[in-house]
C-alpha cells in the first residue's frame, strides 16, 4: 500500500492512503509536528508487525519529515527523507544537523537518539529508512 503526501495541505487527521501521489512530501504547514507524526505513523504501519524500536523510529521519521520539509525545497519528497536518514544528520546518534536545528522538536529527537543505546539507535533509524523507502 503506497503512502505519501500530496501537494495540497492535508488535515491533521487525514490519513495517507493508496490513492495519494508517492513523490511529494507535504504534511501540512512547515513545522506541523502533528501532521508529520501522522505521516510517520502511516509509513511505519505499512511495514506491518510489531517491531521493538517502532516508538523511536516514529520520532526519527517525524523529525526527518520535518527537516526535509523545513529546508523549503521546491518539492520535498520521501526520497529526501531517505537521503537525510542515511546521511550525517542521523549518523552517530543524530548529532550535527539534527541537534543544531532551530526546531525544538528536532533537538528533542537528537537528544533521544543520543540517550538511546547504539543498537536501539541503529535499529530505529534502519526501520525509519525502510518505512520511507519507495516500494515499502
Amino acid at each position: 500500500m503506497p503512502v505519501s503526501s500530496s501537494t495540497s495541505s492535508p488535515s491533521r487527521t487525514e490519513s495517507y492512503g493508496p490513492d495519494r501521489p508517492t513523490s511529494l512530501l507535504f504534511v501540512g504547514l512547515a513545522g506541523d509536528v502533528v501532521a508529520a507524526r501522522s505521516l510517520a505513523r502511516a509509513l511505519l504501519v505499512r511495514l506491518g508487525g510489531s517491531i521493538a524500536p517502532a516508538g523511536l523510529a516514529q520520532l526519527v521519521l517525524t523529525a526527518a519529515c520535518l527537516q526535509v520539509q523545513g529546508r523549503m525545497e521546491p518539492e520535498p519528497s520521501l526520497d529526501g527523507v531517505v537521503l537525510l536518514l542515511t546521511g550525517p544528520a542521523f549518523a552517530g546518534g543524530g548529532k550535527g544537523g539534527l541537534g543544531s536545528s532551530p526546531m525544538q522538536f528536532l533537538q528533542y529527537v537528537a537528544a533521544e537518539l543520543k540517550d538511546a543505546t547504539p543498537a536501539s539507535r541503529v535499529a530505529a533509524v534502519a526501520l525509519a529508512v525502510r518505512a520511507a523507502a519507495p516500494g515499502s
